[in-house]
């Protein structure tokens, strides 16, 4: 599920380190996360949790109470980069499209995607509540 540029304002290609850093202070900002053809959107009650195993891992856990619901495992070796863009399925909307790019680097493609209610920049009057 291959995304492409909307518009002129993208960001330049992230490192995923830099990506995943970023992601878990802003948990309390996914809109949606995607894997394959598996869709997780967020809800009221869903709680998002993001962290590295001992192993080096990057786990994605989406729980509602102390249920896991959904869980996202990457592994960072095989991301090649992060391409952020504006949602381009809601030009309108201030949200991001964070794509983690794999396979040979002249043949990229998105296995994982996040959508954000907002790009690394715009934390201005940011909160710890949803979005």
């Amino acid at each position: 599920m291959q995304r492409g540029m909307a518009g002129t304002a993208a960001a330049s290609p992230l490192a995923f380190e830099s990506f995943w850093s970023w992601l878990t202070g802003h948990t309390t900002c996914i809109v949606e996360a995607s894997v394959g053809d598996a869709l997780i959107k967020d809800h009221d009650l869903a709680h998002w949790d993001v962290f590295q195993t001992r192993e080096g891992d990057c786990i994605c856990h989406v729980l509602i109470g102390k249920a896991l619901i959904a869980q996202i495992q990457i592994d960072p070796k095989q991301v090649l980069l992060v391409h952020a863009s504006p949602d381009p399925d809601d030009p309108e909307a201030a949200r991001w499209v964070f794509d983690c790019l794999t396979g040979p680097e002249d043949d990229a493609y998105t296995f994982c995607s996040f959508t954000m209610a907002h790009g690394m920049e715009q934390t201005r009057g940011h909160q710890m509540v949803k979005h």
